[in-house]
């Protein structure tokens, strides 16, 4: 979009507009700093990557590490460590040969390099097992060519079999409490195994095996698509190995808030689907700012600030609702239907581009992860819902005082963004204690925007090392002092944001 707005100048780096926009009803928001509630950091419990080949790749691995640094991630959740290109099982389904020298391989490296916990997700269905050797015989899917048949004849003791044998030798390698501190979730969104038919024998025998090793492990499923089968899986689990969370997928671009013009649509569909399994742990382990493309095939909502400002919209309302929100995926060293070959090439789900650019989403979890763990209440004059402006106000952060996260999530159309539409809104934030300095960090259209940078340079499909040093340098976020107003009850600043703007406010 940066065709359109060229021509613009900005005069802070909050995106104050010098040229004529529309602006959105002022929001006054109050901080109560007394009046707080403690909350965990949900969403650092995992992030999604692509399936786990990928994490013999040293690119894949670097990306991984620096994603937790930046973001303060503490676990990881890939498809495929069953897979025949992870060489887990030979032989015959009768007189199967297992061999964990490659899964060793990558989870060593999460564990004993990287220092993470995975949410284990069980898939998919080895060659032999399956019995439809050679693999062009089997149901496969994606570049990569997961099998998604059931066991042979639906023997499904040979899943049980395969999952005990796994969790039995992680544990003697890992040691029993760093395996209790894992997640296990059964599969990936009914591929190849319908519900309730294939998926609750799946989930049966899954459940069985690890609770057969161990009984402190946790396993959950279903890992649906669109928040799908919840309730039912609730109501069958129990009498099948059970449950210890819930686990399914949730994306704005999926049918049900597609063209939504409701900014809340997603959240509501998230916390509905939640209060369908009101005494479980709640596990979102996919999700992002929506799939699709525009008719150029760009992912426009993931590349630009629109992803960053989507995240902080969402992740307030779902404080003390979930228990994980995996963010789908770390990398753009992906592949589902074929690995990219240049940078933002329309396989570009990523927080990061294939040669280690980060995006605002990035820099979002990058803001977020030094906030406090005490949620301060909050109250403004106009309702997110309708304004647009969402505020997470949090106590106890390692760099401040008090840290305010503001967010001008602009429209609803999560299909239609293109960066065309800019207006802009004047958000005061009072908190009720003296400070004395306010900083700002900001990701807006000129701020943490290496995507419209690398547009300028001629869209380089491969940048050059100088040119990856540059665009890693324009996707860091702007951080200016900002004036501090002293009042009678406390410190007051206003800010000015376009659309789909972010800034973190730390009171020093």
């Amino acid at each position: 979009f940066l065709y359109f707005i060229g021509n613009m100048k900005f005069t802070c780096l909050l995106g104050l507009l010098t040229t004529a926009a529309a602006t959105a009803t002022a929001v006054e928001v109050n901080v109560n700093s007394t009046s707080g509630a403690e909350f965990s950091h949900f969403w650092k419990r995992s992030v999604g990557s692509s399936h786990a080949f990928l994490g013999r790749r040293e690119d894949w691995r670097q990306q991984l590490q620096y994603a937790v640094k930046e973001a303060g991630f503490e676990g990881i959740r890939f498809h495929a460590i069953f897979d025949d290109d992870m060489n887990v099982v030979t032989g015959t389904w009768d007189n199967p040969k297992y061999n964990w020298t490659d899964v060793d391989n990558l989870l060593d490296f999460l564990v004993h390099e990287t220092h993470i916990r995975p949410v284990m997700e069980l898939s998919f269905m080895p060659q032999v097992i399956a019995n439809c050797v050679p693999h062009h015989n089997c149901s496969v899917g994606f570049n990569y060519s997961y099998i998604k048949n059931p066991p042979y004849q639906k023997r499904w003791y040979l899943w049980h079999d395969l999952i005990n044998e796994f969790v039995t030798h992680i544990t003697e390698r890992y040691g029993e409490s760093e395996i209790a501190s894992w997640d296990f979730e059964v599969w990936n969104e009914l591929w190849g195994m319908p519900f309730p038919e294939n998926y609750i024998p799946l989930y049966n025998a899954s459940a069985t095996a690890i609770k057969g090793v161990n009984e402190k492990y946790k396993v959950g499923g279903p890992a649906t698509a669109a928040l799908g089968d919840i309730s039912e899986f609730v109501k069958l689990a129990p009498s099948n190995g059970g449950a210890d969370f819930v686990t399914t997928h949730s994306y704005p671009s999926d049918p049900s808030c597609a063209t939504s013009l409701d900014k809340d649509c997603f959240v509501n569909g998230v916390l509905n689907a939640r209060s369908q399994a009101p005494d479980l742990p709640f596990y979102i382990t996919e999700f992002n700012a929506g799939l699709s493309a525009n008719p150029a095939g760009e992912r426009p909502r993931l590349n630009s600030r629109f992803s960053a400002s989507f995240i902080a919209y969402t992740l307030p309302k779902f404080i003390g609702e979930l228990d994980v929100y995996s963010y789908w995926c770390f990398s753009d060293v992906f592949e589902e239907r074929g690995l990219p070959t240049a940078e933002y090439a329309g396989k570009d789900y990523g927080m990061q581009t294939l040669h280690g650019i980060p995006k605002p989403s990035l820099r979002m979890f990058g803001m977020l992860r030094d906030i406090g763990t005490t949620q301060l209440e909050t109250q403004q004059t106009v309702p997110a819902v309708e304004s647009g402006v969402r505020v997470l106000a949090t106590a106890g952060g390692s760099e401040s005082k008090h840290q305010v996260l503001v967010t001008f999530f602009d429209t609803a159309d999560m299909n239609g963004f293109d960066g065309l539409k800019i207006n802009s809104t004047r958000v005061t934030i009072n908190i009720d204690q003296k400070h004395y300095r306010v900083t700002a960090t900001t990701i807006n259209s000129t701020c943490a925007n290496a995507w419209d940078a690398w547009k300028a340079m001629g869209s380089p499909p491969v940048p050059s090392p100088s040119q990856l040093q540059s665009l890693t340098k324009t996707s860091e976020p702007c951080i200016e002092t900002l004036p501090l107003s002293q009042t009678s009850s406390g410190s007051s600043v206003t800010v000015t944001l376009e659309s789909f703007a972010s800034v973190m406010l730390n009171f020093y």
